[in-house]
């Protein structure tokens, strides 16, 4: 298999939780295949995802847009968190996307009679990831799909902490078309009202290629990786005082690249950095 170039698209966001960052790339692929002009995420938490689904949509001229729901409260699963995570991924969508990604805060139902049936192309469901959230979601948003349109669940592959999300898939796609990416956590792509091109239909019929399941696998590694580095970046940043500008999120490389220089100003001390690094 030729691997698409758009799969070589480095990424708008890459922030914590990592837990979305291994299907950037076949999020970027995945965009180019159906030209989606509506996009409707539900569960958005830090926005490595609906960054990705944006960035693909104007990388490619795509005359459409990204809706990203979410009431940024958290939950018990992927824990409760503060109004800062929402500040955070407004104003990075505000300064990178010239309104093509929307946040919506509130609940899902809530926002259901913003859309018209068979309107939305691609329905991304990652919020409360258990068994009757999951069935809910998916029922519920099913007839807002247009044909040929395509439904994601992500985690298809975590069994611990109440997550019902692989049982409610199991059940499902064998009933459509469908395949899955087993990385990061799991990502199910269904096509329940038909499959938009042969391409897909490929993929349904034989699931992805070991060359683009291998690029894909090497792709997250690298973005765990400078997630990795971010973290001890900010964590020797805010050790070296509370002066310091706290690095913009999202952006990427802006932390290790601070920490580089200062590196360097020390002469590649390595005691200073592991001194820094002990909590």
């Amino acid at each position: 298999m030729n691997l698409d170039p758009i799969l070589f698209l480095q990424p708008a966001r890459v922030v914590d939780p990592d837990s979305w960052v291994g299907h950037i790339a076949f999020a970027h692929y995945l965009v180019k295949l159906i030209r989606p002009r509506l996009i409707v995420e539900l569960g958005a938490h830090s926005g490595n995802s609906a960054s990705a689904f944006a960035h693909a949509q104007t990388y490619l001229d795509i005359e459409g847009q990204t809706h990203a729901i979410d009431s940024w409260e958290g939950d018990s699963q992927a824990t409760f968190y503060g109004g800062h995570i929402y500040e955070d991924f407004l104003e990075f969508s505000r300064l990178n996307f010239n309104g093509r990604l929307i946040l919506k805060k509130g609940y899902f139902q809530d926002k259901l009679a913003d859309y018209d049936d068979e309107s939305i192309n691609l329905v991304h469901i990652d919020g409360c990831h258990s068994y009757d959230n999951v069935k809910a979601d998916y029922e519920s948003w099913l007839p807002k799909l247009a044909p040929n349109g395509v439904m994601l669940f992500h985690d298809t592959t975590v069994t611990q902490n109440a997550f019902g999300v692989h049982r409610y898939w199991s059940e499902i796609a064998p009933e459509f078309p469908h395949f899955e990416l087993p990385d990061s956590h799991g990502l199910g792509v269904l096509m329940p009202k038909g499959v938009a091109n042969a391409q897909l239909q490929e993929f349904a019929d034989n699931g992805l290629p070991s060359e683009l399941l291998y690029f894909l696998s090497m792709r997250r590694t690298e973005l765990m990786n400078y997630i990795a580095t971010n973290r001890q970046a900010e964590i020797i940043l805010k050790k070296l005082g509370p002066d310091l500008e706290r690095p913009l999120s999202g952006q990427i490389d802006k932390a290790s690249d601070r920490l580089f220089d200062m590196i360097k100003a020390h002469g590649e001390n390595k005691n200073w950095i592991q001194k820094l690094l002990k909590l």
